[in-house]
């Protein structure tokens, strides 16, 4: 968050041709004591010029800037808290003096809830000569010091529900008769709380005020909820607005133009929408009254913006690597005419079963009937597509993301009594980490494009990169290497020692699902030419092995078990292929699947719907029939239209967990649910509210889940006896993981480590990288 945290006084003189510009600051801490022997530094990313200078014993710090444009300042983890231009052909000063504060000691006072008072208005100068009444000069002046004249000034007492009004002379000064000891808001030219002032508790003293206002100029077209903005000439911020600056390159480091940038105001229908021009530059006015997700044609959810809290007159720029829209639209044409190509027979068997089933379903008496017969259709003709594209060998093409070297973190990193916490500039939930030895993987958040490796005892830095997007899915390691989905859309290998990228493939403009691995293969669904698809990959070199169709997107994953590929569609089709060769086993028509499965040696187990409501079922694991139908009706966890990337990548559902062959757990919206696997006896439920994301750990028979309210719990499997291991102030976004007696909870962008005097080895999302949950 870029925040101004100082008034300053800008002189320019035009006295030479060239620029050559000097910089004096000061920074004292919260007592007003000089803080000595800080490094400041001042960066033009145009000219590429970094400046440094130190703080002597009287914290001031003297730095002579000369190339022309933009610089950014920043010192300790005070990153780019203010900029300075140095314009072509003048030669200036720029003084001010600054104040560290961490603590947030002399932050900026919150605005007043101002809704449902009747405020009573009355003139400026009307207390004039009353007792009990101040002098306050007020000065309005643009941050150049420019004074602004005729210009309506009202001082708000909220206590007291009543509005002080006055304009502002030639001279842009206005005089207000205010009663002491009281606190007044200033509104200027309409815009409330601009700067908050304390009066104190002293008979007819005289206070001198200066106000900076800034009004943004702005050349605005509405369309519906979408605003488009022309020609920015301003340099900086305003009062309402925060000047945003998207940079866009391309992997090659060259600007891109021309493309749709659009900033969507987070909890608000509100967009601001706009292009990069030649430069791949992208400036926006927006309003500081929310947050913003900035998103691209396609790619979504890249960065955060938070403006809703921003003061002061401050502006932000990102530069941001993308293939570009053109390039992506060339490889999804491409794949669609490929596609096309192998899907004609296909697609004309589809629409002659669309219109029998149809037929059929008019026909049928009662309408669930119809329902079922039309599913059935659907299930023999999918399993006929499925045997006809396995049959069309095919080498499909893909395109490699290129990763670079992420910059260090700073300032990421707290101790505390009971361990560590780590969090990055606010960028989105982290997601659920990966803890594998002395080592953690986890991204910056899933806002954000870098992607980090820590020691898992004591969260210092290990290395990092850069991926080519943000939204990352769920890490899995295996067998020394990382694997990651990207929302936006890359699977990637990296070497879990180094950080080196082995391989990437760029597969889709949308990814929801998250890698599977087993033994020397990669298994991945998503999106292809017009279908989507699972691939298998050779874990260390990329190389292609094989593709199959499935109907649509996995949930969540899929999940491998001995020589088998299982995959549970979103749609509730659940398929079964060879791993080593993906030949189609099975498109099975028994049951509606709505969460991934856990297999065993002689079944398979999920969550299923049967006649319109949701059992916990068991299908034989040679004929996949219909075995067992848990008698217990459940309230599922589904994937409804309205989860966003981050919880789709991170889904788990109501997935039942196979423990020792002798319990089945099941956590559902309601209920933590524990049944005895041979019997199907329910053993016990307790009441419980859980995210998507959250699937029970069970380790040492005990079970731990993280529910909605931010606590963490543990059950006794054979009792269901509770007992509380965590309370967080903030809900849990992510499922916890354990290891060599650490827990790890991922909470609103936060990390938090624990030393726990549990001691289970549940090291990432889904436990391995086969994702079975079959536990001994």
């Amino acid at each position: 968050m870029k925040n101004s945290l100082f008034s300053f006084i800008l002189l320019l003189f035009a006295l030479a041709t060239s620029a050559q510009d000097v910089l004096t600051l000061k920074i004292k801490n919260t007592s007003g004591q000089p803080v000595p022997n800080v490094e400041v530094t001042a960066f033009n990313e145009v000219a590429n010029d970094l400046v440094k200078g130190r703080t002597d014993a009287t914290g001031k710090v003297i730095m002579t800037l000369t190339k022309n444009g933009v610089y950014t300042l920043s010192y300790l983890e005070m990153k780019d808290f203010d900029s300075y231009e140095v314009k072509e052909g003048f030669t200036g000063t720029f003084s001010q003096t600054v104040t560290y504060d961490p603590k947030k000691i002399f932050a900026p006072k919150p605005k007043a809830d101002r809704s449902g008072i009747n405020f009573t208005t009355v003139n400026s100068l009307q207390l004039r000569g009353k007792p009990g009444v101040i002098t306050m000069n007020i000065l309005v002046k643009k941050t150049d010091m420019t004074l602004i004249p005729f210009t309506e000034v009202i001082a708000v007492s909220v206590a007291t529900k009543t509005k002080y009004t006055a304009k502002t002379d030639a001279k842009g000064a206005a005089i207000f008769y205010l009663p002491k000891n009281a606190r007044y808001e200033m509104d200027v030219d309409g815009n409330e709380a601009i700067k908050t002032i304390d009066v104190p508790n002293e008979d007819g003293i005289e206070m001198t005020q200066v106000i900076f206002y800034e009004k943004a100029v702005l050349a605005e077209v509405n369309k519906g909820d979408t605003i488009i903005q022309k020609n920015i000439t301003q340099t900086n911020g305003t009062n309402t607005h925060l000047l945003f600056t998207m940079k866009l390159r391309d992997y090659n480091g060259s600007p891109l133009a021309n493309e749709p940038v659009y900033l969507q105001a987070d909890g608000q229908k509100r967009v601001y929408e706009g292009l990069t021009d030649n430069n791949g530059e992208c400036k926006m006015m927006i309003q500081k009254n929310a947050n913003y997700i900035v998103n691209l044609k396609y790619e979504q959810g890249l960065h955060l913006v938070e403006a809703k809290n921003q003061t002061g007159f401050g502006q932000e720029t990102i530069t941001r690597r993308y293939r570009g829209s053109k390039e992506i639209e060339r490889i999804l044409a491409e794949q669609a005419a490929e596609m096309k190509r192998l899907e004609e027979e296909e697609k004309l068997l589809q629409q002659r079963r669309a219109e029998e089933a149809r037929i059929r379903k008019l026909q049928e008496a009662e309408r669930e009937k119809a329902e079922q017969a039309l599913r059935l259709e659907k299930m023999r003709t999918e399993k006929e597509l499925v045997m006809n594209f396995y049959n069309k060998k095919f080498v499909p093409k893909f395109n490699s993301t290129p990763i670079q070297t992420a910059a260090t973190p700073t300032n990421y990193l707290t101790k505390t009594p009971e361990g560590f916490n780590v969090e990055f500039n606010s960028s989105g939930p982290i997601g659920t980490p990966t803890v594998i030895n002395d080592k953690m993987f986890l991204p910056a958040g899933f806002y954000s494009p870098e992607f980090y490796c820590l020691k898992a005892e004591t969260g210092q830095y290990v290395w990092g990169v850069e991926l080519g997007e943000s939204g990352a899915s769920p890490a899995v390691y295996h067998n020394g290497v990382i694997l990651i989905n990207t929302y936006s859309c890359t699977l990637y290998a990296i070497d879990a020692l180094t950080g080196k990228l082995l391989w990437s493939k760029w597969l889709a403009g949308t990814v929801y699902s998250t890698p599977t691995a087993d033994g020397d293969n990669v298994y991945v669904v998503y999106h292809y030419g017009g279908a989507y698809v699972l691939s298998c990959f050779d874990l260390r070199s990329g190389n292609f092995k094989w593709i199959n169709r499935v109907d649509a997107e996995t949930l969540a994953c899929p999940v491998v078990d001995g020589n088998e590929v299982h995959v549970a569609s979103q749609t509730g089709f659940y398929y079964i292929f060879d791993k080593i060769t993906g030949k189609p086993i099975d498109v099975i028509t028994s049951i509606h699947a709505v969460s991934s499965p856990t297999l065993t040696e002689k079944s398979i187990f999920l969550t299923a719907k049967l006649n319109g409501n949701e059992y916990l079922v068991e299908l034989d694991r040679t004929t996949h029939q219909l075995k067992k139908t848990y008698k217990t009706e459940l309230s599922a966890i589904s994937i409804r239209d309205n989860h966003g990337c981050s919880e789709q990548m991170n889904f788990n559902g109501s997935r039942p967990i196979v423990y020792q062959n002798k319990y089945i757990v099941l956590a559902d919206m309601t209920k933590l649910r524990v049944f005895d696997a041979h019997s199907e006896k329910l053993l016990w439920e307790q009441p419980i509210s859980v995210e998507s994301s959250q699937v029970p750990i069970v380790a040492n028979d005990q079970i731990v889940i993280a529910t909605t309210n931010g606590e963490v719990n543990s059950y006794a499997i054979e009792t269901g006896t509770k007992k509380q291991l965590v309370k967080k102030t903030k809900p849990i976004d992510a499922q916890p993981v354990f290891n060599k007696g650490f827990l790890y909870i991922a909470s609103s962008g936060l990390l938090t480590v624990i030393k726990s005097v549990q001691n289970f080895q549940w090291n990432q999302w889904n436990k391995d990288a086969g994702h079975n949950l079959n536990l001994k």
